[in-house]
């Protein structure tokens, strides 16, 4: 993007996080260089930089997102999380325990700050490492 731009990468860096130094025409050719890549800021990669051990997100794993259960629980946990800062993201294991595994080591690697599982799964050992570093989990059950 510095390149089609014809600019540094610090000062690509600069326009696109909206910091000063950079000319008005200079920010436009950054940003439509952007545009042209298809380019979208990593916020992990962000956050990361700036100290934050987790994301803004908050996974919620379910068993079927066409259950009514876990679609209101999706519903009301996105109206509680927005109002704090924070999204949800959500995914769904059609009750299979695997991809449940598959989908909590998925979330975890993209820094959620919290999952919410709505799990088929009597235990979850494999959840013991991340309690200790300090990630909330909450199990849900539907029953």
């Amino acid at each position: 993007m510095a390149a089609l731009s014809g600019v540094s990468a610090k000062t690509a860096s600069r326009a696109l996080s909206g910091e000063g130094y950079v000319a008005a025409k200079t920010r436009q050719r950054v940003h439509e260089a952007a545009d042209q890549l298809g380019y979208r800021p990593n916020g992990v990669a962000r956050d990361l930089r700036r100290g934050a051990k987790a994301s803004t997100l908050v996974g919620l794993i379910s068993g079927d997102l066409a259950n009514p259960f876990y679609s209101r629980l999706a519903s009301g946990l996105e109206r509680e999380l927005r109002m704090n800062g924070l999204q949800l993201i959500t995914a769904s294991t059609e009750e299979n325990p695997e991809w449940e595994r598959q989908l909590t080591d998925t979330l975890l690697e993209r820094r959620v700050r919290g999952l919410v599982i709505a799990s088929t799964m009597a235990r979850h050992d494999h959840l013991a490492g991340e309690r200790v570093h300090g990630i909330p989990f909450v199990r849900v059950r539907s029953r």
